[in-house]
């Protein structure tokens, strides 16, 4: 079995054994999936199930927030969304992810560490800032 299992073909209703990489499932709408043939009952379970609505609520909280800092206390309805992220970051921590889930928030281009990430950001906008401005940076006089 294929590492994201047999993918439905949108043009032919087909099932295909081949991978998939990870930014083609962006492509595949997850309602698509659940239409009666037993390839696309066979696809569904891949795309299916409380992961994978979590993976959802996690794209949807993207693109309204623009990042993935999501609050640990933050709910969707009831679920906790950000527990659940803090939990694959976790996992992914341990090596306990699975390489799908791995390539599919990869794909989203989650943030595994956003401490880091958002360090990184804010030390690119000082250096945009300064290279503007074209002024050195200044030694601060705290000892």
């Amino acid at each position: 079995l294929p590492l994201w299992g047999p993918v439905l073909s949108s043009r032919t209703g087909t099932s295909s054994s081949s991978h998939v990489s990870a930014n083609a499932l962006r492509t595949v709408p997850a309602r698509r999936l659940t239409s009666s043939s037993s390839a696309s009952s066979e696809a569904a379970r891949y795309f299916e199930g409380p992961w994978y609505e979590k993976y959802l609520l996690l794209e949807e909280y993207e693109e309204k927030h623009g990042n993935f800092f999501v609050p640990r206390s933050h709910l969707v309805g009831d679920v906790k969304l950000g527990i659940w992220v803090d939990t694959q970051r976790q996992l992914y921590k341990k090596g306990k992810l699975s390489v799908n889930r791995r390539e599919m928030l990869d794909a989203l281009g989650f943030s595994w560490d956003p401490i880091a990430d958002q360090w990184e950001r804010k030390f690119a906008l000082l250096i945009g800032e300064i290279q503007r401005s074209k002024r050195p940076l200044q030694r601060s006089s705290i000892s």
